[in-house]
């Protein structure tokens, strides 16, 4: 059941949520990139529902946030870097500390790799998940859930050119990799 409050009437209850909200919103207006504003509004854009945030936690590299879409957002502390993943869209939003954006399919960082900066990146969102579903595991909400016919990604680390590939390929040499659940 889902329940409507104004932002300045709400049970006592919510108290907490509210200011942590306010924190949030505080914090994304002060030190966030505006992206997305040249984007054209679509017609059926009003209908869709915004998602809801599902849970987030803060580490000593990041804050992590999971929304009710499936959609994983990590802002890195240390370079103010963005890793955006959607599971929906099989593809990955990365805006690096020059305020660069792009964003590509799973399906081509399979087939020609990616830059050394998005492969560390990757590989840190590949553990923050795990951490997501053994979180979920344990309390059990049944959210997040491993497999169930998602698709995965293979982190593949080599020593040629470049960082490392997603995929099958790699940069030559030895290679090792890890699999990365795409539906959270």
């Amino acid at each position: 059941m889902e329940h409507f409050y104004a932002a300045d009437k709400y049970p006592q209850a919510l108290e907490k949520k509210i200011t942590l909200l306010k924190y949030f919103r505080s914090y994304m207006n002060e030190h966030l990139i505006k992206t997305g504003a040249n984007i054209p509004i679509r017609e059926g854009d009003e209908l869709a529902r915004l998602p809801c945030l599902n849970t987030w936690f803060r580490t000593k590299s990041a804050i992590v946030l999971h929304l009710s879409n499936g959609t994983l957002q990590i802002n890195f502390f240390y370079d103010h870097s963005k890793l955006i993943v959607c599971p929906l869209m099989s593809a990955a939003t990365y805006i690096d500390q020059a305020k660069n954006v792009f964003t590509c399919k799973f399906s081509l960082l399979e087939q020609y790799g990616c830059p050394k900066e998005l492969l560390h990146r990757l590989k840190y969102t590949k553990v923050m998940v795990e951490r997501l579903i053994s979180r979920n595991a344990a309390t059990n909400h049944g959210d997040l859930k491993e497999g169930g016919g998602g698709r995965d990604i293979v982190v593949v680390e080599g020593s040629g050119r470049g960082g490392g590939s997603i995929g099958g390929g790699g940069g030559g040499g030895t290679t090792t990799s890890s699999r990365l659940p795409v539906n959270f």
